[in-house]
């Protein structure tokens, strides 16, 4: 191995443990393994193992060597800096907004999370469709998600049509938001609702909604009732709760 180390004898066996028990698999090295049988032949000096094939299954480990990660561990650097492996492209993004498989099978992580934007057309092929990712924002996932996993996987920019049409889809998802479930309050009459909605204790709690409607926010609602207690109102519990 390059810039690696040889490994010595039998009587380094508790060395060889280490290094193949506990730092490779930590990623801190890397090693040359091969089979054990017939590795080795230093041990034969020692009395009883002469028909055995070989003495333990590190006489396979050959060598190894200190990785970058292993050298920051062990202090011998001062920094670590991932190596980024290129992603192998595996998707073709095409005007019409299809997307087929061009390399290696999806891993089944990548075909879960483009089912939730695309029809499947075929066995490799799907197709960016509105309804597919109106759904899938509505599911908490993202469009910008998508565009970079589309970009990341297929190696390149995307075609000028669907960066259009995903650009104008998350423009529109962005103009709505969710600000939790909310409380309807119907008053007796038009003149109440005007009275109430522009009292300073409710003005910014209440917005009107119709003629003689209410609307505020449920988290909203102990402030609420307080307000309209200190008007001399009180606000009955909700239809259907008694």
């Amino acid at each position: 191995m390059a810039n690696g180390h040889a490994i010595g004898g039998p009587g380094e066996l508790q060395p060889l443990a280490l290094l193949f028990e506990y730092a490779a698999p930590l990623g801190l090295v890397d090693v040359a393994y091969i089979l054990p049988a017939g590795a080795r032949r230093d041990y034969h000096q020692l009395w009883g193992i002469d028909d055995l094939s070989y003495f333990s299954r590190y006489d396979g480990l050959l060598y190894f060597r200190i990785n970058s990660l292993g050298a920051w561990i062990l202090g011998l650097t001062d920094r670590y800096e991932p190596k980024r492996a290129a992603a192998e492209p595996t998707l073709r993004v095409l005007p019409n907004r299809e997307v087929a498989v061009t390399g290696p099978a999806l891993a089944p992580g990548d075909t879960l999370f483009l089912e939730r934007f695309a029809e499947r057309v075929s066995d490799a092929v799907w197709r960016l469709t509105e309804p597919r990712c109106l759904a899938a924002v509505e599911e908490g996932l993202s469009l910008v998600e998508l565009q970079e996993f589309l970009r990341s996987r297929s190696g390149r920019e995307l075609p000028h049509t669907v960066e259009v049409f995903l650009d104008d889809l998350r423009r529109r998802t962005e103009r709505l938001r969710d600000l939790g479930i909310a409380r309807l309050l119907e008053c007796a009459d038009a003149d109440l609702a005007i009275l109430l909605v522009n009292d300073r204790r409710l003005r910014d709690l209440c917005r009107i909604a119709g003629e003689r409607h209410l609307v505020f926010r449920a988290a909203d609602e102990p402030a609420v009732r307080r307000a309209l207690r200190e008007l001399g109102y009180a606000l009955p519990p909700a239809a259907g709760a008694l």
